[in-house]
């Protein structure tokens, strides 16, 4: 019998179970050698399983790659696409709230005594407007008022007030048919 020399008939390491480290061979279907170890076909047979499942594991690298391109691709786009919304959502918030603040421009405008409303709108200072949380303008009747006194052509005919309203005093309550009465004698 020929001499155990602790190594593989083919040079390689011992297989495991080798007498030699004293385990006992593993449970086999009964075609290895008398020795303990495996054939020259079983070993092919089994180098050729192995590059086999090598090769469906790198093909199934390669596919998850490929997956994970597109979905990352896919994502990209969403990602591009949510960016165009928001730019478009920021534009009509905008074209809403200059629209809005126009509308509240021209209805204190023309509550204020101004001849032309959109002159108004023109004239005013819209970087010192403040607005609330529900983003309506708080300070513009006083900007407006401040607009008219600086600029008093701007005032309607018949508003000599620029604007303020009727002041308190001694005028107060006196129209022009309560002075025409006192000044017929027939005053109230």
């Amino acid at each position: 019998m020929p001499e155990d020399t602790g190594q593989a008939p083919d040079g390689g390491t011992p297989p495991e179970g080798d007498e030699q480290n004293g385990s006992t061979p593993p449970e086999g279907d009964g075609e290895q050698s008398t020795d303990g170890q495996a054939t020259d076909a079983e070993k092919a047979a089994l180098r050729k399983e192995a590059a086999k499942y090598r090769r469906e594991l790198r093909a199934a690298e390669a596919k998850l790659r490929e997956h994970e391109q597109a979905k990352l691709s896919e994502t990209e786009r969403l990602q591009q696409r949510v960016k165009e919304l928001e730019g478009e959502v920021e534009q009509a918030r905008k074209k809403a709230q200059t629209a809005a603040l126009r509308s509240h421009v021209s209805q204190a405008a023309g509550r204020l005594g101004f001849q032309n409303p959109t002159v108004a709108y023109r004239l005013l200072d819209l970087d010192k407007l403040e607005f609330d949380d529900d983003d309506e303008p708080k300070n513009l009747d006083a900007l407006l008022r401040e607009l008219l006194r600086s600029e008093p052509y701007l005032a309607r005919a018949g508003s000599a007030d620029g604007g303020e309203g009727r002041r308190s005093g001694s005028a107060a309550g006196q129209d022009m048919n309560s002075l025409i009465r006192s000044a017929a004698g027939r005053g109230r």
